[in-house]
């Protein structure tokens, strides 16, 4: 399933029917070099059958223009649509994971990702790896994973690649 003609910069619409498994869509552009290209068909763009929003408090410049990217919806082998969604104004994330059939909320999880110095928002862009573990970038330069993105109640590991110091220094 191609959704890149389906997101609306403050919302995510899934445009078509959706199959109950398929191909993966791990990162931006369906591959790292985002190309694009989806090992499924697309199918036909005939009515909207979910959405939600991508920004819960959208900053609208002079002119009604919006200066920010948005992450990628990525969509696990088993139809599970998983996204970012900037919770204010000046930043603040959470990734959502919702049922690509129904747009049902399948999980919330916060990330304490903090925005670099910027004159337009960047995204707070996550990923899922060819083992189905799902990559969010957080706080000082470490990154969240979390398995299992299909399921609920499943806790994310911290990791950094210069290690994290235990709590007694």
């Amino acid at each position: 399933m191609n959704l890149g003609s389906c997101v609306a910069p403050a919302l995510l619409a899934v445009c078509a029917a959706v199959a109950l498994a398929g191909p993966a869509w791990r990162n931006y552009g369906g591959d790292p070099q985002h190309a694009a290209r989806s090992a499924a068909r697309a199918q036909p763009l005939a009515e909207i059958h979910w959405s939600a929003p991508v920004d819960l408090d959208p900053q609208y410049a002079d002119g009604g223009e919006l200066f920010i990217r948005y992450g990628t919806p990525l969509v696990t082998p088993r139809n599970t649509v998983v996204f970012p969604v900037k919770t204010g104004a000046a930043g603040g994330f959470r990734v959502e994971a919702r049922s690509g059939d129904t747009g049902a909320i399948l999980w919330r999880m916060d990330t304490d990702y903090i925005l670099p110095a910027h004159n337009w928002v960047p995204s707070c862009g996550a990923c899922l790896t060819s083992r189905n573990v799902l990559v969010v970038p957080a706080a000082g330069g470490t990154v969240l994973l979390r398995g299992k993105p299909d399921r609920a109640g499943v806790e994310p590991l911290r990791v950094a690649f210069y290690g994290l110091e235990s709590p007694d220094g």
